[in-house]
């Protein structure tokens, strides 16, 4: 895995600044406005984009960055992996709505504080042990996604296993390289006065996408091409 190019490759593009300046005025954009339709709409073009570039690494081609142009693909794809990843979120919600539950009981009667706080622990547990399952299975559905264009190649759970298998390793890199990547965002953007945080936050997801375009890439080289039972959903 190019560990340097995923994170320099967005300047190699002879159209970087254009390509970057249009991705960061989007991530502004949808999260100001995030509470209206018009956000998702924006972080579901943002998500098809991703989409785009690590379906484009996995291909090999030399700019894997595409041109702004194809808006209702992105926003298609982008929408198609935002239903992938709730779905996979669900257990996350749940848990999430249990220690909200635990939260209440703690703080009403000593009858139930105690149970409150149990609850509270158990599922804020349970909720971090997923977020770790969620690590290591979304490069796999992102890949698959990427590469089969469908929604049910999210859940493929033959293929999930046998990305994860095989590509532990890389997985476990990524996410570190992604964690140093995004405390590296965070110090731009406050030096840059917080306007700057935004190209950063769209440079730090074009360096998720090509470092899991480099793990899928990696991955069908050591099945030769990708026997189609792993790639039908």
């Amino acid at each position: 895995m190019d560990i340097v190019k995923s994170l320099t490759f967005q300047f190699e593009d002879p159209e970087w600044l254009v390509k970057i300046l249009i991705g960061a005025i989007l991530v502004l954009l949808g999260i100001l406005t995030l509470p209206i339709i018009v956000g998702f709409a924006l972080l579901f073009v943002l998500g098809g984009y991703v989409v785009e570039v690590v379906r484009n690494v996995m291909e090999g081609k030399e700019t894997p960055m595409p041109q702004w142009d194809e808006w209702g693909k992105l926003f298609s794809e982008g929408l198609k992996f935002f239903i992938i990843e709730l779905v996979w979120s669900i257990p996350s919600i749940i848990f999430l709505i249990f220690e909200e539950i635990g939260h209440f009981m703690a703080n009403g009667h000593s009858a139930t504080a105690a149970l409150g706080t149990l609850f509270v622990l158990v599922f804020s547990l349970l909720n971090l042990a997923w977020g770790v399952v969620l690590m290591f299975i979304t490069p796999a559905v992102l890949v698959n996604f990427a590469k089969v264009g469908e929604v049910s190649a999210g859940f493929d759970l033959s293929f999930i296993f046998d990305f994860v298998q095989k590509e532990v390793v890389n997985i476990v890199i990524a996410a570190v390289i992604i964690w140093v990547a995004a405390l590296a965002a965070s110090i731009a953007g406050l030096i840059l006065c917080l306007i700057g945080i935004f190209p950063a936050l769209f440079w730090l997801t074009m360096v998720e996408a090509h470092l899991y375009g480099q793990i899928g890439k990696e991955y069908f080289e050591k099945i030769n091409s990708a026997p189609a039972e792993l790639t039908q959903g």
